[in-house]
């Protein structure tokens, strides 16, 4: 089956306060200036400058003697501030951080001479510009932190109010806005994050390296530019080249052999392999300085894990041995079923004995993710900037999910794409726009590791022609591993949506003000028993009033040879033989 879900959404936010605004992704500086007397400074020249980049911003201080500079990207700034009349001010190591606005209290003394007064940042700023509660964690922790598999969302327990199930001071686990650098970064389907979002065991099958990661931002209490989560708003702030350059090479290994032997483990014995490889680089530079630049990071990660997965299969033993207690109560074996179990059973897992657990799969759990991240930022000139960043990522993971048998593994590949432009354009320096545009495309498809079973050719009319369903169907004999335990699944998410804000400050007063256009988009196939559902417990057919509540309990194999054997029995004989009979019985495709 597959479902279509449209979404178009439309929404304006006018926003007037005394004071200045959260951000979200990005952040600001503001400020007041009075002299000796605690008047307000009007008309003086404000100047923001980055030394890492050479963004220069100019503004005037209002009527009131309050100046700001909105949606800045993250770094550090230098201010310098200059009236007739009054010592030149210069502010060093302003720190702009997502999701905050810095606000400078700032005291001109009246000029005796041409005197320039230095400033540390740190002794003038304060965070009183907005109620909402902003959480950050920086690349350096974001580095130092022990985080499983690498896995950034992690990185949400460690901030106030939030849990380790995903809920932010009460808010459902589903409550948070998911964002990369101002970009949609939710799955529509789940209401949870795209990128990282879990897979088979929940491991990660797409992965954004933390290497990239300049800020880890969490805001909750937030404003009415932030619309679509009551939970708070999470945004992971992409890293950006600088005059600089600077990079990172790095490998992470995790090996069996520097653990432990477990529990189950013999002593003398070794462990089990258990390899985790996560290796990448990062590089970031100017490419004309003062102007352009770039950053990138590609990270890939190879996971393998041998288990002993232990079964139960319908081994050549069982066969005979059913076959001998049929014949007892003259019974044939229907040929369609010793046909599915060649087919649907490996021929390996076939060779043990007429007993419980005489199949040791053997098999490996595999995840390989491959994940990079582009982006380049460019200033045309003081009044226009513009950054554009892409995130891909590809992978794929088999896992053991209750088979031991290899064809019913689940596998899960996975592909995320997540798009953003932002454009910002100060069109006076009291009024300036921003323009944000992106996209956000998730793939993720469930199914058997081996689904190209064609069941019609093999003699079991399904009525399933089209390939996408193709693949065993569930047959659960009692006591026996399951065939088909994933039917063909999944779901493709994409969101897209330009958001458009405008900032206006006069006198003591901010205007805030903009809209958002997002449009969605959700197709899903979840084909839940189309291959067919079969279920042999040995409660009906010719042996089950001999062994009424027989649920085949097969350890006692050796005292109830009937017993046991009923279900198999069952399976070998009530298969139709012909196509036109499959719908007539109890165990029709369901």
């Amino acid at each position: 089956m597959i479902r279509r879900l449209i979404s178009v959404t439309i929404t304006w936010a006018f926003l007037v306060s005394v004071q200045l605004f959260s951000q979200t992704f990005r952040g600001g500086v503001g400020g007041t200036l009075t002299d000796a007397s605690g008047a307000a400074v009007a008309g003086a020249a404000v100047k923001l400058v980055s030394p890492d980049t050479g963004l220069t911003r100019d503004s005037t201080s209002s009527s009131a003697g309050e100046f700001v500079f909105q949606d800045l990207p993250l770094g550090t700034y230098d201010i310098t501030v200059t009236q007739s009349g009054f010592d030149t001010v210069h502010v060093s190591g302003v720190v702009v951080d997502a999701g905050k606005v810095n606000n400078l209290a700032l005291k001109l003394e009246v000029a005796k001479q041409a005197t320039t007064v230095e400033v540390q940042a740190a002794a003038v700023a304060i965070e009183t510009t907005s109620s909402a509660e902003t959480s950050l964690i920086d690349t350096k922790q974001i580095l130092d932190i022990p985080l499983n598999g690498r896995d950034f969302t992690q990185l949400l327990k460690f901030n106030p109010g939030a849990n380790a199930n995903g809920s932010l001071n009460g808010s459902r686990f589903n409550g948070i806005d998911w964002k990369i650098d101002g970009a949609d970064n939710n799955d529509l389907w789940h209401n949870i994050n795209s990128v990282n979002q879990g897979g088979v065991s929940g491991i990660a099958g797409v992965v954004l390296p933390i290497d990239a990661i300049d800020e880890f931002s969490l805001q909750s209490s937030s404003n009415a530019e932030e619309n679509r989560n009551s939970g708070g708003v999470l945004n992971v702030v992409i890293k950006s080249g600088t005059n600089n350059f600077h990079g990172s090479v790095y490998y992470f290994n995790r090996n069996e052999i520097f653990a432990a032997n477990d529990w189950f483990t013999p002593p003398g014995s070794p462990n089990s392999e258990l390899r985790n490889n996560q290796e990448g680089f990062s590089l970031g530079g100017p490419i004309v300085r003062n102007h352009t630049f770039f950053f990138m990071n590609y990270e890939q990660q190879n996971y393998k894990e041998a288990l002993t997965a232990v079964g139960t299969t319908p081994s050549a033993a069982w066969v005979s041995e059913t076959s001998q207690i049929m014949a007892r109560d003259g019974l044939q074996v229907n040929p369609l079923a010793l046909a599915l179990i060649n087919n649907l059973w490996p021929a390996n897992s076939l060779t043990g004995p007429a007993t419980v657990h005489n199949y040791n799969g053997g098999g490996i759990n595999i995840s390989n993710s491959y994940n990079g991240v582009v982006k380049l930022d460019h200033q045309f000139n003081e009044k226009n900037n513009i950054a554009i960043r892409y995130f891909g990522g590809t992978g794929n993971q088999t896992e053991y999910i209750g088979s031991a048998i290899p064809y019913y593994f689940q596998a899960a590949p996975s592909r995320m794409h997540n798009f953003s432009l932002v454009y910002n354009k100060v069109i006076s320096p009291r009024f300036v726009a921003q323009t944000l545009a992106g996209v956000n495309y998730f793939k993720q498809v469930f199914g058997d590791a081996n689904h190209g079973f064609d069941m019609p050719a093999i003699g079991l009319n399904t009525g399933v022609t089209n390939p996408t369903d193709f693949g065993s169907p569930n047959i659960n004999i009692s006591g026996f591993d399951s065939t088909g335990l994933t039917p063909p699944l999944g779901r493709i998410d994409t969101t897209g949506h330009i958001d458009q804000t405008f900032t206006y400050t006069t006198g003591a007063h901010e205007f805030r003000f903009g809209g958002d256009y997002r449009r969605s988009r959700l197709d899903v196939f979840y084909d839940a028993n189309a291959p067919g559902t079969f279920t042999f417990d040995g409660t009906q057919g010719p042996l089950a009033a001999q062994c009424r509540n027989d649920t085949w309990e097969v350890s006692r194999i050796m005292s109830a040879e009937r017993a046991v054997s009923q279900p198999i029995a069952r399976f070998t004989r009530r298969l139709p033989r012909r196509p036109h009979q499959y719908c007539s019985r109890k165990h029709r495709l369901r």
